[in-house]
């Protein structure tokens, strides 16, 4: 019956994940949208600035004797007298040209010196051909920082971009996130409605998930006991024995299936070392959840929904088996303790005795000290 009960609860998680995942995905895919087409636009301006530009002048050589005349002659154009009269906060629309020269020259200058040093050509991507204004800049510095607090690659274009990060296999694995309480922190809710949301979701969700993590951990526990029973019966092999090798091929099993294998997957799957998907896994596995390294958002890559779902199998198997290895460990620090304060006690045990056993011995010796002084005397 409490196997039963077990399995339902199961169920009740995983519809509880995928609806979390949905509601999720309507709150706050549309915002992500919006950061997406700003991000897209950024780019897709700073391209139509270098083809307005450079128009007519693909792979074209730049050499540096001609070059160096071109902006020599041009240095000597003078600025306007009338910004150092105006100040830097408001210029006349008169003197904005004279200024906007001088200004791009002398950065020309610069740039094309070092551009052009020891070379005979250059490419087109490194022509300074970018002018915008302060505002604008900080538009895209901002744009870009939005993006990434997201979860979105800030160099994404509409060609070449991270995947959606509220889409509805990403919001179903953030909602397992939530619920198991590893909050990788790459990405997180914007929205009011999300916000609220997450925290109810997280209020029902991560004590639903830690019944069901005891239970399946209990249930392990006793299918591997019970596994040691028949071997100890069959083998006639010593209790201790039969339970030290269980444990270390319930370990062997779980480190393969859980750890080394998924991370050769998660390292063929996101170009990482096998160092880094170890790394990963561990991190997951154990809830720390730092979000330097999480799957699923290189930028250019598509993921199938196939790896998708043997992630989240993964991730919530997984944490089955390293919640039983870290009981084992818990289990086995709490015995070498029991072990150290039953010697304590065997110990004053034995001084107590010895200690009772010498007041036992003085007291004799003090009853037969006082039979001889009061021994009667006898009439002779």
């Amino acid at each position: 019956m409490r196997n039963l009960w077990l399995f339902g609860l199961v169920l009740a998680f995983v519809f509880y994940v995928l609806v979390g995942g949905a509601v999720f995905h309507h709150l706050e895919y549309a915002e992500e949208e919006k950061i997406r087409k700003e991000v897209f636009k950024m780019h897709k301006d700073v391209d139509d600035m270098k083809r307005n530009t450079t128009e007519g002048m693909e792979n074209a050589c730049l050499l540096p004797t001609s070059t160096q005349r071109l902006v020599n002659s041009k240095v000597g154009s003078k600025i306007d007298d009338v910004c150092e009269k105006e100040g830097a906060s408001c210029i006349s629309v008169q003197s904005l040209p004279n200024i906007l020269k001088g200004i791009i020259l002398r950065r020309l200058t610069a740039q094309v010196a070092n551009l052009t040093a020891d070379k005979d050509c250059i490419e087109d991507d490194d022509i300074p051909v970018l002018i915008m204004s302060r505002r604008q800049f900080e538009r895209h510095i901002r744009e870009a920082y939005v993006a990434g607090q997201r979860g979105m690659d800030p160099m994404s274009t509409d060609t070449n971009s991270s995947p959606p990060q509220w889409s509805f296999s990403s919001a179903v694995g953030f909602s397992l996130t939530v619920v198991t309480t590893i909050g990788y922190g790459h990405i997180a809710p914007s929205t009011v409605g999300g916000m609220a949301f997450c925290v109810v979701y997280a209020l029902i969700g991560i004590p639903l998930y830690l019944v069901i993590l005891d239970g399946v951990g209990t249930l392990l526990g006793k299918m591997v006991r019970r596994i040691a029973q028949k071997a100890h019966v069959s083998h006639k092999w010593s209790a201790n024995r039969v339970k030290q090798i269980a444990w270390a091929i319930t370990f062997a099993i779980g480190l393969c299936l859980f750890y080394l294998l998924p991370a050769f997957i998660v390292s063929s799957t996101e170009d990482w070392t096998y160092t880094e998907s170890l790394y990963y896994m561990f991190i997951s596995l154990s809830t720390i959840g730092f979000g330097d390294y999480v799957v699923g958002k290189q930028m250019g890559r598509q993921y199938g929904s196939a790896y998708k779902a043997l992630m989240f199998i993964w991730i919530t198997c997984g944490l089955v088996f390293l919640a039983m290895v870290f009981d084992l460990m818990k289990r086995g620090i709490e015995s070498i303790d029991s072990n150290e304060q039953d010697a304590k006690d065997s110990g004053a045990c034995e001084d107590q005795e010895m200690a009772s056993m010498e007041t036992l011995s003085d007291q004799a010796g003090v009853d037969a000290q006082r039979k001889g002084q009061f021994r009667p005397t006898t009439v002779a």
